[in-house]
């Protein structure tokens, strides 16, 4: 504003003005400004002031349908840009433009139809009551029936708007329980509320209202009720009798157990679609917990019994239990198998011992003073091993050691499971369990017979062993008598393998030519002492003597039983600078049993009727003549694979030159050729 009369220290005050208008600075909130005047202050410039005049439009959006139900989400959209406001519950909408003139205003929700698409206004003034019409509907649909897909009778829905409830209806559904019904597409709230059934009570208190929402789509709500469930265990061995009317499981033996979860409608059953089943396990070890899904209604499940329950409890005698908890729908059952278990429980391993050394693995040497055979390198095997002792019954009746289970042993910790069936002898009318324990043997480096021609053949045959630290104590045992419906109580011996006390890699010719007559020769030293205890030492080292001759004489038996193997051609022959090699998998089929004397508590011996022999100082234990069994065990589905080769070669080749013909047989114990 130019040219403005003053004179000093006149103020002036600067306010805009416009009909219908209203102002405030734009950097003061007042609507008018005082500046004062002066000669040496006249002049100002950025003095702005905002007009904060706007005009409003309100109104409604509503689903086009007899209810006319408000639509509250919808976004509000002024020349095609977002103003940031949406309808409320009510549907209805409010904005404000900051000045008059023409605008578009248009709505957006979902993937709606709303009409009008857009509303092209002049604005001069308010505008009110402006309705938008969303006309998308979408179809609800669905069926009342049971489990199994089991008609319950003709039933009434009630239908209502989740939004103000301006909807409210109730439909009945046809003949064979279905329903269909076109709606605004929104939530509604869907409840079954009456149904033609002779358990209606119970069905209609089933169900809760569902929410469901068919804005999007046209949706499928089905009413399904569940009767409730059945669980079923089956698969299991035949019951006992009398009190003993349960499955009669064996200890360690694994049992694929079924669990089927049904529901049932009179004469219909089916299984249930899906839920989840947790089993508590009170028969295995550790009393395991875990659940699993269910698949088209059941599922198997591995049962491993653990130690029998030597309690002889009035309700359930002898018995162990495993609970079943379902899980389907709105339910929650339980179910509880009662079994017994045979087998046999350890006391704390209070005594140890060693045994002589024994084979684990035999490489045969084949001839040609070039030739070997082998072992791979990084090649794991496994060799199966178990003892037995000759009880008081009779003359060679041998009574299975027990190996310690899975699971905790008081005193000794956690022990591996046993690789354990049946026996064939019987002691009394009790069938004992065998007891096995499985060694793993890992060649780090190639274990091969000798290539030298100082050693060929059969004395260059190559034995690998140990000798076992043994760990012993008596045992419990818990058999069933089918004949008599009652149960049988025994003691036995309970063994676990502790680590090697010595080990060793011998030839054959060192064993026959060395190892047997060194033994001799410090027995007969310590027999002509007359001290109890050297002599005592004395029948040790006899009875290591007698081990290492039937390890030697079987070796001989083995190579004469051996059979043909696939792997490998069945005859070979060759002549000096040549050379043939082969490697390969193999599997023995074969068990060989071999006599000796452990030395162990002697009250324990007595206990468990073993036939007792001296009592020997040196080893603090009476003697008992004992078996081993090494390789697979009979009734036992168990087998050793190692990966064996062999190279066949001679450099003798002056005139004539060496030539052999070889058989390649396997060996049925160790499975080496």
């Amino acid at each position: 504003i130019p040219r403005i009369n003053w004179e000093e220290d006149v103020d002036f005050t600067i306010k805009p003005f416009k009909e219908g208008h209203g102002f405030r600075g734009s950097n003061f909130p007042e609507d008018s400004l005082i500046l004062p005047f002066s000669e040496d202050d006249h002049q100002y410039q950025d003095i702005n002031f905002i007009d904060t005049t706007s005009i409003g439009i309100s109104g409604w959006v509503y689903f086009n349908s007899d209810s006319s139900c408000p639509v509250p989400g919808v976004k509000i959209l002024i020349n095609n840009e977002s103003t940031g406001e949406y309808t409320d519950s009510t549907g209805h909408y409010s904005i404000s433009v900051a000045s008059a003139g023409n605008y578009t205003l248009s709505t957006e929700y979902l993937n709606h139809t709303i009409i009008p698409a857009d509303t092209l206004l002049n604005l001069q003034d308010p505008v009110t009551d402006l309705i938008f019409w969303d006309t998308t509907m979408t179809t609800l649909s669905g069926k009342v029936a049971g489990g199994c897909n089991n008609f319950l009778g003709v039933a009434d829905i009630h239908i209502r708007s989740l939004v103000t409830q301006c909807f409210d209806t109730v439909l009945t559904t046809d003949e064979n329980g279905l329903y269909e019904i076109t709606l605004p597409a929104q939530r509604y709230f869907a409840q079954l509320v009456e149904i033609d059934h002779p358990d209606r009570l119970t069905i209609i208190n089933y169900f809760t209202p569902d929410t469901v929402d068919i804005s999007l789509q046209d949706t499928i709500h089905n009413f399904i009720y569940h009767s409730p469930p059945i669980i079923t265990i089956s698969e299991l061995p035949a019951n006992g009798c009398g009190l003993y009317a349960v499955p009669i499981l064996v200890q360690e033996r694994t049992y694929a157990m079924r669990i089927d979860v049904t529901e049932k409608y009179g004469a219909l059953e089916c299984q249930v679609a899906s839920g989840t089943v947790t089993i508590y396990d009170g028969v295995a070890y550790d009393n395991p917990e875990s659940t699993h899904e269910l698949e088209d209604g059941g599922l198997y499940y591995p049962l491993i019994p653990g130690y029998p329950n030597l309690t002889a409890n009035p309700a359930h005698p002898h018995q162990k239990s495993l609970v079943v908890e379902a899980n389907i729908d709105k339910y929650t059952i339980y179910d509880t198998l009662w079994v017994f278990v045979r087998g046999q429980k350890p006391h704390e391993f209070q005594f140890s011992t060693v045994s002589p050394e024994i084979p684990l693995m035999v490489l045969h040497d084949p001839p040609g003073d070039q030739s070997y055979s082998f072992l791979s390198q990084t090649t794991t095997s496994s060799i199966n091993i178990g003892f037995s002792f000759e009880s008081e019954v009779g003359v060679g009746i041998f009574t299975k050691f027990k190996v310690g289970g899975g699971g905790d042993i008081p005193g000794v910790g956690s022990t591996g499971a046993w690789l354990g069936g049946e026996a064939e002898a019987n002691v009394g009318i009790r069938q004992t369990l065998e007891g096995n324990q499985e060694i793993v043997i890992s060649a780090t480096e190639m274990l091969k017979t000798s290539d030298s021609d100082a050693i060929v053949g059969a004395q260059g045959d190559v034995f690998m062993g140990a000798a076992l630290n043994i760990l012993y104590a008596k045992t419990d045992i818990l058999e069933y008598d089918a004949d008599n419906c009652t149960v049988v109580r025994d003691t036995g011996i309970v063994w676990n393998g502790d680590g090697f006390k010595t080990t060793y890699l011998y030839t054959e010719s060192h064993i026959r030519e060395s190892v047997i007559p060194g033994l001799q020769t410090l027995a007969d030293i310590l027999n002509s002492s007359g001290v109890q205890i050297k002599q005592d030492s004395a029948e040790v080292l006899l009875n290591q003597r007698d081990v290492w001759q039937q390890v030697l004489d079987y070796n001989d038996s083995l190579k004469f039983t051996a059979k043909p193997l696939t792997q490998f051609p069945s005859n070979v022959s060759f002549s000096a600078g040549t050379n043939l090699s082969e490697e390969s998998s193999i599997t023995s089929t074969s068990i060989l049993s071999m006599g000796l004397n452990l030395f162990i508590d002697a009250s324990l011996a007595v206990s468990v009727g073993a036939k007792v022999g001296d009592f020997n100082e040196a080893e603090s234990g009476v003697k008992i003549f004992s078996k081993l069994d090494i390789g697979i065990s009979g009734g036992v589905s168990y087998e050793i694979s190692n990966t064996i080769g062999f190279e066949l070669g001679d450099d003798d080749d002056d005139p004539p030159g060496d030539v052999f013909t070889v058989d390649i047989k396997g060996d049925p114990v160790y499975g080496t050729p």
